[in-house]
């Protein structure tokens, strides 16, 4: 970790105050505050789940060849490394939490509505299963996969 530091030009100390376990080097993702922000500026028209495929789309499909490739590799040291899929999904709660107030604002119902959270969990889980098969083949584009995985839930998820 210490090389880490180095190469990003910040002291030891500096860098296990932001990142103070290996894993969280990995968990860090600065998607989340993005994902949501361009889920609040999606047309009023659209429904929950076409909001947030949009606004994956958008910030996804924005990002440099270079970035795309450090986010697949990201998603397979996510998954493959057990510690840190161990934390990862012991995180998962404040993401949840984030997208569940999200809908919840747009639907004009409770975070404690249980449409919500089922729809949120539904939209999570879909996103979670293209991760993995994105982790799996190192050729997948996680960004289709992702959008694809949405699309499926958006008609109802019919095989």
């Amino acid at each position: 970790m210490s090389q880490i530091a180095e190469a990003a030009e910040v002291s030891d100390s500096t860098f296990f105050r932001l990142f103070p376990t290996k894993e969280a080097v990995v968990l860090w993702d600065g998607f989340d505050p993005l994902i949501l922000e361009a889920f609040r500026r999606q047309p009023a028209g659209l429904g929950p789940i076409q909001a947030l495929r949009a606004a994956f789309r958008d910030i996804l499909t924005g990002l440099s060849a270079a970035q795309q490739s450090d986010l697949r590799e990201r998603l397979r040291l996510l998954l493959s490394i057990p510690p840190v899929r161990a934390t990862l999904l012991d995180q998962f709660g404040g993401p949840l939490r984030l997208l569940t107030e999200a809908v919840a604002e747009r639907a004009g119902r409770g975070p404690d509505d249980p449409a919500v959270r089922t729809l949120v969990g539904a939209v999570l889980g879909v996103c979670l299963s293209a991760m993995f098969a994105a982790a799996d083949d190192p050729e997948a584009d996680a960004v289709r996969l992702i959008d694809e995985a949405l699309a499926r839930l958006e008609n109802g998820l019919r095989l």
